[in-house]
């Protein structure tokens, strides 16, 4: 060997020496998953608090919220909820195992959020209660057992069981290329738009405004009817605000390709003059509460598109 490779060969061995002392000298922390459980098992999750309950239940490949009340769940948040929740780490070393530790990270039975999970069958797969999260941690431990350990980020804000953020907020959610046609009356005006061939139509009996299918006004509009979300909903004592429906603020009908009909009308909200409640295709419960920014670009002259 020569003395040029005798060499090498020696630094290269001090390199490796280097390396192995660092790694001994800061050990990565091995983890573990915070829910040892096959997502594809899970039936139903109940989420609760010393306040507040909700349930949800897999319905083929959808969740829907089963308790406080029977409503679509809302897809962005469940979504949120496994990815950042359910497929959370903690460290295999726990931060506390005593009672002193259940005070002071506010995990106890009685003050923490249960988490649980169940299978089609109604057995527990997994029962954890969470703590306060710091800024970037939140603690967590197994239910009837007092070790206490560490999720990396903060995640309360993902398992409040407020049912509002587990609802689906969609009062709309059709495609907007399917929608063919519009009839609007909002306040004191009333028109229809309509796709004549290669163009929008619009028409309040009186003027005729031939408009381009991409203006952006247009598929503002047809986004309001096709994809409107609700802020909140009211499911009891609708009956003040159905009849109210009778003489509606806003009124639009919109009709798609696949012959769908989509009618909403809307109020305005008696608990806030910046809001609404909206009713969709006659439905009584639940009525939809929106701000009425939401519904200003229905307020169009034929002077809107004329530019």
């Amino acid at each position: 060997m020569t003395k040029k490779n005798t060499t090498l060969l020696l630094l290269l061995v001090a390199l490796v020496f280097v390396f192995m002392l660092t790694r001994l000298n800061n050990p990565t922390e091995r983890k573990m998953r915070l829910f040892n459980v096959d997502s594809l098992k899970i039936a139903t999750i109940s989420i609760f608090d010393a306040a507040d309950s909700l349930s949800l239940h897999k319905d083929g490949d959808a969740w829907r919220l089963t308790a406080p009340v029977e409503y679509k769940a809302n897809e962005h948040q469940m979504k949120n909820f496994f990815e950042k929740v359910f497929n959370a780490e903690t460290s295999k070393t726990a931060i506390s195992e005593s009672d002193a530790g259940m005070k002071i990270y506010q995990i106890s039975d009685s003050v923490g959020t249960h988490i649980r999970m169940l299978d089609a069958s109604g057995k527990e797969l997994s029962h954890m209660i969470l703590g306060k999260s710091a800024s970037a941690s939140t603690p967590a431990r197994k239910y009837n057992s007092k070790k206490i350990y560490s999720i990396d980020r903060s995640v309360n804000y993902l398992i409040k069981p407020d049912a509002e953020r587990w609802r689906d907020k969609f009062i709309t959610n059709t495609d907007i290329d399917l929608v063919t046609r519009l009839d609007v009356s909002y306040k004191d005006k009333n028109y229809s738009l309509a796709i004549a061939d290669t163009s929008w139509m619009y028409d309040n009996g009186f003027d005729k405004v031939e408009i381009a299918l991409n203006d952006p006004i247009m598929n503002t509009m047809i986004s309001g009817a096709a994809k409107l979300m609700a802020n909140s909903f009211i499911d009891n004592d609708t009956e003040y605000y159905i009849e109210k429906m009778k003489t509606p603020l806003l009124d639009v009908t919109a009709q798609t390709f696949d012959n769908q009909t989509i009618h909403l009308r809307a109020v305005p909200y008696e608990e806030d003059s910046k809001k609404l409640v909206v009713q969709l295709n006659d439905q009584q419960t639940p009525l939809f509460i929106i701000y009425q920014s939401m519904v200003n670009q229905f307020d169009k002259s034929p002077e809107d598109f004329r530019k």
